[in-house]
């Protein structure tokens, strides 16, 4: 490359060496014949001159140069240089699959259920409850009102992402006029309308793509069945969002267990999470059930121990944590101080799971 340069500034000086010669030698023979033409030949000289200077430092001409040449020294440090690195891969983990965070998890379900929606399923369920309110043997706890409030923002961030995915009409059905009223007064009309399981009219079949029922409860499980079925006629979906009617805390005959049982059966589980202490039930569709416990070989991360068909719960799940539990003992390389605290915590849940097991029994 520096060899070109030298070539390229000889090539140009004895080019220049050599108008100016022939402009000189054309000037001189003028000046005899003309004083005129000789002036007009050094005017020209001295533009043609100008000229060439002004190609010679063009800032653009130099960019270019120095963009298509380097010095030798590079050319042959870049010859030598190693490959680069390729990058590191980094292995799936089991529970990739569970939430960062309940936005996360919220988001998560509504492209779940819009996954769902799209394959023409009709009946849908979405089950997401935040640790602190909700209890893995009688479900999802509202105590009080501010308990209540918060599973009204999440059905709200649910339902918009949903309605944000599928982009139709989403009318979300609360358990009761006034909460229908008071979260219309509070949120405004957004990208879903407002209705309640006391309506005479839950629902517009001629407006309507989409019903979603939020929270129901047992003693609207009358209201839910007839919602479902008229909805099942005009064909719109109808989402159950974290139904508590399999809620253990409120006292039902044997009738309405079998009934809710039965309703229950003609929906699909989308999407679930139920945490109970030192672990978690998942269930994302079409992926199968998910038991997840507490790593204690990695902090903060879960490790998976059993998948299945159907729900784990009550007697299943306790078998399923105790099988696990009973693992280590015959196992190796598993310090015990690290395994203490999830485990006792599990072991302590099974406890709970196995006397609630045999309360319903008897």
């Amino acid at each position: 490359h520096r060899s070109l340069a030298i070539m390229s500034t000889t090539m140009v000086t004895g080019y220049r060496r050599s108008v100016a010669s022939s402009i000189g030698r054309g000037g001189a023979a003028s000046s005899r014949s003309s004083p005129s033409a000789a002036a007009a030949a050094a005017g020209d000289a001295k533009g043609f001159t100008a000229a060439l200077s002004l190609r010679k430092v063009r800032p653009r001409r130099l960019a270019r140069l120095e963009l298509r040449c380097k010095p030798a020294e590079e050319d042959e440090k870049d010859n030598f240089a190693p490959p680069p690195a390729e990058p590191s891969i980094m292995e799936p983990n089991d529970d990739d699959v569970l939430p960062d965070s309940l936005d996360d998890c919220l988001a998560r379900a509504a492209l779940a259920s819009a996954s769902g929606l799209s394959r023409g399923m009709l009946r849908l369920i979405v089950e997401v409850f935040v640790p602190e309110l909700f209890d893995p043997l009688s479900g999802a706890m509202m105590a009080n009102e501010g308990d209540q409030m918060k599973y009204w923002n999440m059905t709200r961030a649910y339902c918009q992402r949903l309605q944000s995915l599928t982009e139709g009409t989403v009318r979300v059905v609360y358990p009761d006029a006034g909460v229908a009223a008071m979260l219309s007064s509070q949120w405004g009309e957004g990208n879903f309308t407002f209705g309640s399981l006391n309506d005479r009219k839950p629902f517009d079949a001629e407006e309507d793509d989409l019903v979603v029922i939020a929270c129901p409860d047992p003693q609207g499980v009358d209201e839910v069945i007839k919602i479902s079925r008229d909805a099942e006629e005009s064909a719109i979906p109808v989402v159950l969002f974290n139904p508590r009617l399999a809620s253990g805390d409120v006292g039902i005959g044997l009738a309405i267990r079998r009934l809710r049982r039965d309703f229950l059966s003609t929906f699909q589980i989308i999407y679930a999470l139920r945490p109970f202490d030192g672990g978690a039930v998942f269930k994302q569709y079409p992926d199968l059930w998910k038991v997840f416990v507490a790593d204690p070989d990695r902090q903060g991360r879960f490790k998976l121990i059993k998948e299945t068909i159907n729900r784990p719960g009550g007697e299943v799940l306790a078998d399923i944590i105790e099988e696990y539990l009973d693992g280590p003992k015959s196992g190796e390389g598993i310090a015990q101080g690290a395994m203490a605290n999830p485990l006792d915590e599990i072991a302590k849940f099974i406890r709970e799971l196995q006397r609630f097991a045999r309360s319903l029994s008897q």
